[in-house]
């Protein structure tokens, strides 16, 4: 496999993508500098003299506020019910792009591996390879994925032709 993208819709909704920018900060891993800091720095100025703090010590720019309530809610009023839960879906979707080693199109089968190891498999046929024997791109959807993807794994498929073996005979000089 190439490459693995993950995509999801953008819910617009304030709080959600608050949730999910705060969810993804913290499953960001630290950057040397923050790890330095917290062994080496026993108290900050902020913590000793807590006159100097001012609005961006605290300040969140991520926290939705009135503006993007308004957006949302201005941006809600045009869409149909349909539109309204399409929206709020919590599908995700992953592009995945293979590569053909060997030559030979063969089918691909993907195993995803969740956080609970439960297993999900999508097979994608040998004519995914018609238009471009090297390499393919296929966008699949997971649906109500409830716990975190652990891993994706290509099953290697062999194709057994029954109880016959075909030789060739070695050619005599």
């Amino acid at each position: 496999m190439a490459t693995v993208k993950h995509y999801q819709i953008d819910p617009k909704d304030p709080d959600t993508k608050y949730e999910l920018v705060q969810n993804k900060m913290k499953e960001a891993p630290k950057n040397i500098s923050e790890i330095r800091n917290l062994t080496e720095i026993k108290k900050t100025y902020n913590e000793l003299d807590t006159t100097i703090n001012d609005f961006y010590t605290s300040y969140d720019r991520n926290q939705p506020d009135a503006i993007s309530y308004q957006e949302y809610n201005k941006s809600l009023k045009g869409l149909t019910d349909e539109e309204i839960e399409m929206m709020q879906n919590k599908q995700h979707y992953y592009e995945l792009s293979f590569e053909n080693v060997g030559g030979n199109p063969m089918p691909i089968i993907v195993n995803f591996v969740f956080e609970n190891d439960s297993i999900t498999t999508h097979r994608l046929p040998a004519e995914i390879w018609r238009f471009d024997d090297t390499i393919v791109t296929r966008s699949l959807s997971l649906k109500n994925q409830s716990k975190k993807l652990s891993s994706i794994h290509i099953l290697k498929q062999r194709i057994l032709t029954g109880q016959t073996t075909i030789t060739h005979p070695k050619k005599k000089h």
